[in-house]
This record gives C-alpha cells, structure tokens and sequence, in this order.
C-alpha cells in the first residue's frame, strides 16, 4: 500500500499526464481526488498550485483563477 504522501504524488503526476494527452475531465477528476480530506493540507495546497499550471496550460484560464482563489481562501 503507497504511503499518502506517495498516492498523491502518484495523482499529480497521473494529472500532469492526463493533461498531455488532452483528457480534461479525467485530469479535473484526479485533481479533485488529489484535494481530498485525506491528505495533509500542504499536499492540498500543493495540488491546488498544480491545478492552477494545468489548467492554464490547458487554456482554461477561468479554472486556473479558481484554482488560485482556494489557494488564497
């Protein structure tokens, strides 16, 4: 069984791979995962910056804005 901090590791990389091959939803789901509760708050946090890249990398400017707000709520 992977540690926490190993499982979301594992989730943003799937995420930043999901993002190359153009497969939004699942990347927006595995994101979603990687914010769970059952993560420390960093790694939320860390999520949320790398959701803010992805998506404005994606050109989906309006969900990176919503990612940099629940960073800074």
């Amino acid at each position: 069984m992977l540690s926490r901090v190993e499982e979301h590791r594992t989730l943003l990389s799937l995420a930043e791979r999901l993002r190359r091959k153009g497969e939004q939803a699942e990347m927006e789901r595995t994101l979603q995962r990687a914010t769970g509760k059952e993560f420390l708050p960093a790694l939320r946090r860390e999520t949320l910056r790398r959701a803010a890249r992805l998506w404005r990398e994606t050109g989906d400017v309006g969900r990176s804005a919503a990612a940099c707000i629940q960073i800074l709520s």
